[in-house]
């Protein structure tokens, strides 16, 4: 999977500058899963990083063969309502700290409140993989317009993508419009995120 991805990049002039590919139970058991070993038999991912003309976007998508478990399902649905939590909070003159206590309480109104603390949530990004990462005590400053890539995850369903934020709101710039669609309404605005595959 890692392989096949990198070369289907580097292809397009595009280079990798992160890939995580998970499979089956690694998905569930780690927040970064490392390429192993292992042999995709249900569900798998493909989370990279990657730059062209200077600039990294981040991105996260997900297969399943067979019918997506309840549960699962659940839990993308929740990742959605957070990713789409952190790009509403995500306006000018906002800091890290501020968005991150959006996020928190997306986090405690899915469920899964401990959920935040196994994992960076993403932040600022552009000429790196991060500029800078929301934290409870950020001091950094959003500052439109300006390129974020959040990655909110739980109980094995993530949703990351990049957007570029201005006056106007998020657009992602990391659309896959052929997968499937979570929306989330919040205050009037919908935000879409990527589904699950489902083959």
């Amino acid at each position: 999977m890692a392989a096949r991805t990198a070369a289907a990049l580097l292809a397009r002039g595009i280079a990798p500058s992160v890939l995580l590919m998970g499979t089956d139970d690694r998905i569930r058991r780690y927040k970064h899963a490392v390429p192993r070993a292992g042999v995709l038999e249900r569900y798998g991912m493909v989370n990279l990083c990657a730059r062209k003309w200077g600039l990294v976007v981040s991105i996260t998508r997900f297969v399943h063969f067979g019918p997506l478990p309840q549960e699962l399902a659940a839990s993308f649905l929740a990742a959605a309502r957070i990713h789409s939590t952190l790009l509403h909070a995500t306006r000018a003159g906002a800091s890290s700290g501020e968005i991150f206590t959006a996020a928190q309480a997306a986090y405690a109104e899915a469920g899964a409140a401990e959920e935040i603390e196994l994992h960076h949530q993403g932040g600022a990004c552009g000429y790196k993989e991060r500029e800078w990462v929301i934290t409870p005590d950020g001091k950094q400053i959003v500052a439109l317009p300006q390129a974020f890539a959040y990655n909110p995850s739980l109980r094995g369903a993530k949703v990351e993508d990049t957007a570029i934020v201005t006056e106007n709101g998020a657009e992602i710039l990391t659309q896959t419009p052929t997968l499937p669609i979570l929306e989330t309404k919040i205050d009037g605005t919908t935000y879409r995120s990527a589904g699950v595959l489902v083959r």
